[in-house]
């Protein structure tokens, strides 16, 4: 199950928060950052040639969002 805030007059500004996964793909994910942009799948090519530690290939999630996960220079994951 998983939450979803829209904040009134605050344009695209939008909280989403879900139950910790069992079993993740991401066992050292806590929190997430999640950026939202014209094109995944063009920012992933770009962010892929500059070098980025790219933990999936971006999926289309169930309820329609294009997402993609990645290491920080610290190693720790967010999506």
């Amino acid at each position: 199950m998983m939450a979803r805030l829209c904040m009134r007059n605050s344009g695209l500004s939008v909280l989403m928060l879900g139950p910790e996964v069992p079993n993740s793909d991401w066992p050292d994910l806590r929190q997430m950052v999640d950026v939202k942009v014209a094109d995944p799948d063009a920012h992933f090519a770009q962010a892929k040639a500059a070098g980025a530690t790219i933990v999936r290939v971006p999926p289309t999630a169930p309820y329609g969002a294009r997402f993609y996960p990645v290491r920080d220079p610290e190693g720790f994951c967010g999506g």
